[in-house]
């Protein structure tokens, strides 16, 4: 339950354009997510995670033109570092968060 909390701090940041620094109860991974854009206008989710071990960023993208939705992830790095993930291009961050690998 508490993790789904989370998740939906992190969509309503996302929905809202806004920086989304997710402090959640000890039981759950303290991450930060931040919306980052890339230079060729992809959109993405630059997530660092302090309490998984080894984890990877995931977020659940959403295309702009028809809507599907898809998940990406990010690469493998260790607690304290910042894996980010891309959507592909004309597709937005619905939500992100980290996930223990």
């Amino acid at each position: 339950m508490t993790k789904k909390i989370a998740a939906a701090l992190v969509a309503l940041a996302f929905s809202t354009g806004g920086l989304a620094l997710v402090a959640a109860p000890a039981s759950a991974a303290s991450c930060s997510v931040q919306n980052v854009r890339g230079s060729g206008g992809h959109n993405g989710a630059a997530v660092t995670c302090y309490d998984l071990g080894t984890f990877q960023a995931s977020a659940r993208c959403r295309r702009t033109d028809n809507g599907f939705q898809y998940t990406h992830f990010g690469p493998m790095v260790g607690q304290g570092r910042t894996s980010t993930v891309w959507c592909d291009l004309n597709a937005v961050v619905v939500s992100a968060t980290g996930i223990n690998i």
